[in-house]
């Protein structure tokens, strides 16, 4: 039997964590190297380390396979790794990046893996050489909780995510939201200006461990657990799938934007509905204020991503195409 691989994640914001170990659980750092170095660690093909949490330094000589997320921060010691001994270095994109880094990773990395295929098409027609692989994002619901959708006077409309993309995606929409016979709720981080805004629920805790949050009632979990229809707007921007994930996981229909990403889990009309003018938004939106509805496109969603999208599956996916680089 081969002995276990030696894996180290390098997240973007690792050198926050020895000070603030709660940063290790906010955004692509939540959905990579902690949920999936949480797995992974488990299974006896490997031993992971994550730089910064689980481990105080990051001896890459020592690994034989070393994960950079978002961000290169060790260039002369990649290089070396790559070019010198017998390492596997990967870039781990969930994010388009300019054609110059495109160019810097075709001579620093030996594979990135892409978390979406749309992400991974971005990177091929901006010039890239080095061997690609898709790994979607997870959903990370507690898989015990189950929407049920009763008749209620006013549904809850939710959307949540970065303050940028409020800007972008949801103010626009907000006068429209706000004319309709439901309540809409959105979360963000706290932000002085964003307490006056229509529909902002502060104090969401977001930087906290995925199985805590599934219990603690200030969560971004739970939060979107109250959602009773999810929204998620995204425009021409490469993104995850994984918000409307968690949504269609936790058995929630979701109105969305029609991006490759989402265009691979949601069926228009079965599981989800795609909009992208504000009267489309509107007219889903009210076709799911029907409870039956709801319940039956909430069940739909649930049954068609639960599994396949599970932190489970999606970890020993990464594992395979980490194995298999490293040892073909």
């Amino acid at each position: 039997m081969d002995a276990p691989l030696k894996l180290l994640w390098i997240p973007k914001n690792f050198r926050e964590f020895t000070q603030s170990p709660e940063r290790a659980y906010s955004g692509s750092n939540r959905m990579r190297a902690v949920n999936f170095h949480d797995r992974l660690v488990s299974f006896p093909d490997f031993s992971s380390d994550v730089a910064g949490l689980s481990v105080a330094g990051n001896w890459l000589m020592s690994y034989d396979i070393v994960v950079f997320q978002k961000k290169i921060v060790h260039p002369l010691q990649t290089a070396i790794l790559k070019r010198r001994y017998d390492k596997l270095v990967v870039f781990d994109a969930c994010d388009p990046v300019g054609e110059s880094f495109v160019r810097w990773l075709d001579r620093m990395v030996d594979l990135v893996i892409c978390s979406s295929h749309e992400l991974e098409d971005d990177m091929h027609a901006k010039g890239l050489c080095t061997q690609t692989e898709v790994v979607v994002d997870s959903h990370e619901v507690d898989e015990a909780f189950v929407k049920q959708h009763s008749s209620i006077e006013r549904p809850v409309v939710t959307w949540y995510g970065a303050p940028h993309n409020y800007h972008v995606f949801v103010k626009p929409m907000l006068e429209t939201l706000k004319s309709e016979a439901f309540d809409f709720r959105w979360a963000s981080s706290d932000e002085p200006d964003f307490l006056t805004h229509y529909g902002y629920e502060r104090g969401v805790i977001w930087n906290i461990p995925m199985r805590d949050a599934w219990r603690e009632v200030r969560s971004w979990q739970y939060f979107i657990q109250k959602s009773d229809i999810g929204i998620n707007p995204i425009g021409d921007t490469i993104k995850s799938a994984h918000k409307t994930l968690n949504y269609m996981a936790y058995g929630i229909p979701v109105v969305c934007s029609p991006t490759d990403a989402h265009k691979r889990i949601v069926k228009h009309g079965v599981n989800g509905f795609f909009a992208e003018s504000a009267s489309d938004w509107i007219k889903y939106i009210r076709i799911l204020a029907d409870p039956l509805i709801r319940q039956e496109f909430g069940r739909s969603a649930r049954d068609s991503v639960l599994k396949e999208y599970s932190l489970s599956a999606l970890s020993e996916r990464y594992g395979k195409v980490l194995q298999n680089r490293f040892r073909g």
